[in-house]
């Protein structure tokens, strides 16, 4: 389904919001243009207004989705240990070295590499297997007490279950399903009422550009987000795919170098220029916290240069461009 409002999905509400309030202060005039417009009119528009805003938002999802990750990568590993020790118990129960290789096969070695790397489908089919091969093999795993533990079974069970109910709950957070859907029609059937009201705004006062203006979507999102109000949220991580906490986080304005026609070294004076501009303070500086995230608030519209360092990594730049009135959003990785 597209979302047919051109604006942040905060802008949005709060646009509603505004003009639901003028709706309500003006209603007198709005009953003499149409039958429709009462005070019952209004409560159901606040009511369409507060239904959209109290489905799971995008953001959030996009929130929950980080955090299933980061406790799946910490399951992962759990897993990834207990196939480890598993293969050990297949050495101490099978001698010859053609007969492991064909046991460590079947309780699903083929899959443990991809596993490693975080490719959580990977992790669930070496999981799989593996508890089918203790199952089947117990008693010569366990070879009367010397090698596997009898709890190893129950233990290897319970984090497999605890993955594969993360893993599910990680894929529900990201993938685009029925509760996006019914965001995105809320937010629509919202936008489109309320432009009727506009609509209807515009000839109610069509000889009175003052209130005219209250019901103008443009003029209203101009005070409700002022030009330039924007922000920069930014998700660090190391190439394992884990959060780094305590990484600063630092942007700067950026200045275009003035181009002549015969200004042949135009290019080298543009990076003079940027390492001029980071050798000043910063506009704009942040650390990450335990979630890996630094949130830069109220960042100007515009291009900025970016600089992100952290303890035991070399500094990585770039820039960025930031939009007016949403959250721009980025991911680094540091090696």
């Amino acid at each position: 389904m597209k979302i047919r409002y051109h604006c942040t999905q905060a802008e949005l509400y709060s646009v509603c919001d505004s003009i639901i309030r003028n709706l309500d202060g003006k209603l007198a005039d709005f009953v003499a243009y149409k039958g429709k417009y009462t005070a019952g009119f209004v409560t159901d528009l606040q009511g369409k207004l507060e239904t959209a805003q109290n489905l799971g938002d995008f953001q959030l999802r996009g929130t929950e989705s980080e955090t299933d990750r980061i406790d799946l990568l910490e399951l992962n590993k759990k897993c990834l240990l207990n196939f480890q020790f598993l293969q050990g118990y297949i050495d101490g129960a099978w001698k010859g070295a053609e007969e492991r290789s064909i046991m460590k096969e079947a309780a699903g070695h083929k899959y443990y590499k991809p596993a490693s790397q975080n490719n959580w489908e990977y992790t669930e089919g070496m999981n799989s297997n593996a508890m089918q091969f203790i199952t089947a093999q117990s008693v010569v795993l366990q070879d009367g007490g010397m090698n596997m533990p009898a709890a190893f079974a129950t233990t290897y069970s319970d984090d497999a279950k605890a993955y594969s109910k993360k893993y599910g709950e990680f894929l529900h957070a990201t993938q685009t399903g029925v509760a996006t859907q019914e965001k995105i029609k809320a937010n629509n059937d919202l936008h489109a009422v309320v432009m009727a009201v506009c609509d209807d705004g515009k000839r109610v006062f069509a000889h009175d550009g003052g209130k005219l203006n209250l019901f103008v979507w443009r003029r209203v999102l101009e005070i409700v987000t002022p030009a330039g109000s924007a922000g920069l949220r930014v998700l660090v991580m190391n190439k394992n795919g884990e959060v780094i906490k305590g990484a600063k986080f630092s942007v700067w304005k950026k200045i275009a170098a003035k181009r002549g026609r015969k200004n042949k070294s135009s290019k080298f004076k543009v990076q003079s220029l940027k390492g001029d501009v980071m050798a000043t303070a910063p506009y704009k500086s942040g650390v990450s916290g335990d979630d890996g995230v630094v949130l830069l608030k109220t960042v100007e519209r515009g291009k900025y240069l970016w600089k992100i360092s952290a303890d035991g990594a070399q500094d990585i730049t770039g820039e960025k461009r930031v939009l007016r009135g949403a959250v721009s959003r980025m991911k680094i990785v540091i090696e």
